[in-house]
């Protein structure tokens, strides 16, 4: 049993889950993180194979002046979803959102390259929280 987060059901914006998935349904899923609180990171949407464990971690100290490279996974009407590399070298992705008001209006489409720096990390889901500012 598991949970996956709105954001992580599909490529694109889901405005309502269940025109993707129904409670009681089997699904595919991909752990993208196991946590140091022991939940399960699961996803709907295959995300690129990671040597950490968690890879929103190493997001939780960097500086809010440094740049990350991304791309962006989808528009939604409030703003970009990211998926941005992990420093370090360990070849995986951690997914943000970059709210408008931060520079999630630049008419960036899906598969394009975003400069991000990461402002912090929503604890709950592990999304981090961006600027392309």
């Amino acid at each position: 049993h598991g949970l996956v987060r709105v954001s992580r059901l599909a490529d694109r914006h889901v405005t309502r889950p269940t025109d993707f998935v129904r409670v009681g349904d089997k699904v595919n899923v991909w752990v993208y993180r196991l946590p140091e609180d022991g939940t399960l990171g699961l996803s709907m949407v295959e995300y690129w194979p990671c040597t950490c464990r968690d890879p929103v971690a190493p997001f939780t100290t960097v500086s809010q002046e440094d740049w990350f490279d991304g791309t962006v996974r989808y528009k939604s009407q409030s703003g970009l979803f990211v998926d941005v590399e992990v420093p370090g070298g360990s070849g995986g992705r951690a997914q943000g959102y970059v709210p408008r008001h931060r520079g999630g209006e630049a008419g960036l489409e899906s598969g394009t390259a975003a400069r991000v720096r990461v402002l912090g990390v929503h604890g709950p889901t592990g999304v981090l929280q961006l600027t392309m500012r």
